[in-house]
Order: C-alpha cells, then structure tokens, then sequence
C-alpha cells in the first residue's frame, strides 16, 4: 500500500533514467536516433511515468522494459503495477499537435 502511493520527484527519475543510459546507450533504429529528453511522474495510483522522447514509435519495448526495471531497482515499486508511457517531446510536435 505505501508503495502504491510514492511519489519520485522528475529530478531523481531523470538522474535514474541518464545513468541506465549510460551504462546501456539508447538503439537507433534505421539510422534515426532516438532521444529520451526526460521523464515525470504524472499520476500516482498506480504509477505512471511519462517519456518524452523524439521518436517514440521507434523505441522499441524491450528498451522500455529496461528502463522500467531501472526504476524498479532504484525506487521501491514493488509489487505494484508501474506504466510507462511514451510521449513525443514538445520540440518535436507541429504547431497543429501543440494546439
């Protein structure tokens, strides 16, 4: 139940994020590279962390599952379901997608 209810502040979630990054770099794919610009905690029960990322399309799940087992390890979410969703960043939107 405690667990269910924590919230993580976007600094410690982005600081977790760059160091999984680190030790094992974002794939590309087709020649496109894809850039994770950052993450946030949008809702709380149950958890779901946002990704904003240039190509979300092209990242692929098994990067995703990486990451989130990166959360898992740093961050007390056992037990509880944990979405991660993929969202494209604000600097890669049409003036349409902004509106």
């Amino acid at each position: 139940s405690k667990n269910l209810h924590l919230r993580v502040s976007t600094g410690q979630l982005n600081d977790t994020i760059r160091r999984a990054m680190s030790a094992h770099s974002v794939p590309s794919h087709k020649g496109k590279q894809i850039k994770i610009r950052y993450a946030t905690q949008a809702e709380i029960t149950p958890p779901k962390i946002i990704l904003f990322v240039s190509h979300p399309e092209l990242l692929h799940f098994s990067y995703v599952r990486f990451l989130e087992n990166a959360i898992r390890k740093k961050f007390p979410f056992r037990g509880v379901p944990l979405t991660i969703e993929l969202r494209k960043g604000s600097g890669e939107m049409t003036k349409e997608e902004r509106l």
